[in-house]
């Protein structure tokens, strides 16, 4: 036995450990130099590992219930980011569901109870977030679509920007921004009543002269289409408004933060314009400048209208006809 080692004892700190074997003592010296520790090191982390509570272990429900809570508070938080008034609360949550038991809902967002399918179904309407991101986790937090073509031409295509959502919740307001570029990529953003949903989409148009012979003629139905929707409006009771929109603050919107779709509208790069009020109207040319290009775009567009009888038609039409409701 080497001289420093005490063959029956070994001192701690705050008491001594009496009796102990030899062989335990050579084995606690090995594992201190192989952990580079030192012996009385090594003898505190072999302690405090044995007397420390186990580690606990979560079941599945219990960490899929986690999770739930965890994009539960996420879309609260990104939905009072858009508020300009008191932040929504789950007990907000559970009256807008129509639920009586505010702890019941409180539990949810505490991760204390698992809400059931039907239920989180319905937050997803609520928050107007994507099911399957709060069910299951997977793809983004809200939807956004991109490529979809205008249906129809003038009053058809007014009462397909009219169309409630899923559930029959009638359209309140109708955002049109077009991506303050070149190409002017034209983006919609709709929404109702009773949700928090938006449908937001990119169109296949492209609102300037970076276009070929079928650019121009949808740009064409567009025109024609942006005076219905003019002269029913008002009377709709839709809110529709037209923006200019940076694409990077859509990048960081939508891509970076996947923030809610109406975050857009409070971002300082985009800037309410009344472009979509003014391109179609004649009485207007000349009086504003939108964009750089919009006059000659504007004179292109007149003239593919003038030489489509079909639209002159529809144009005839929307003078003579009495606006849309809700129901035409």
């Amino acid at each position: 036995m080497r001289a420093h080692i005490l063959p029956k004892w070994c001192v701690m700190k705050k008491f001594q450990v009496r009796n102990f074997p030899d062989d335990a003592y050579f084995a606690l010296e090995q594992l201190a130099n192989e952990n580079q520790r030192s012996v009385e090191g090594e003898a505190r982390y072999a302690l405090l590992k044995w007397i420390a509570p186990p580690e606990q272990v979560y079941s599945g429900e219990e960490l899929y219930r986690q999770e739930v809570s965890g994009r539960l508070n996420t879309v609260l938080r990104k939905t009072n980011q858009f508020r300009n008034y008191k932040p929504l609360v789950p007990s907000n949550v559970a009256v807008e569901l129509g639920i009586e038991d505010l702890g019941l809902v409180a539990n949810w967002f505490s991760g204390d109870v698992l809400p059931s399918f039907t239920e989180l179904q319905r937050l997803s309407k609520l928050f107007g977030c994507r099911a399957d991101w709060l069910i299951h986790g997977e793809g983004d937090v809200y939807e956004w679509n991109s490529g979809v073509r205008m249906h129809g031409t003038g009053r058809s295509a007014v009462k397909h920007l009219l169309r409630p959502d899923s559930d029959g919740n009638k359209v309140t307001d109708i955002r049109l921004l077009r991506e303050d570029s070149d190409i002017g990529a034209l983006l919609i953003l709709r929404e109702f009543e009773n949700t928090r949903y938006v449908d937001a989409f990119w169109t296949n148009l492209h609102v300037s002269e970076v276009i070929g012979a079928g650019g121009e003629s949808d740009l064409a139905d567009f025109f024609v289409t942006l005076r219905a929707l003019y002269k029913s409006f008002v009377k709709l009771d839709v809110n529709v408004k037209g923006y200019l929109m940076p694409r990077s603050a859509y990048k960081q919107i939508r891509e970076e933060e996947q923030a809610y779709p109406l975050m857009l509208l409070k971002d300082y790069r985009v800037n309410e314009s009344m472009w979509w009020e003014d391109i179609w109207d004649k009485s207007q040319r000349g009086k504003f400048n939108y964009w750089k290009g919009d006059e000659a775009l504007i004179r292109r567009i007149e003239d593919a209208i003038k030489r489509n009888k079909r639209l002159l038609d529809e144009i005839e039409a929307i003078k003579n006809s009495a606006p849309l409701d809700h129901d035409d």
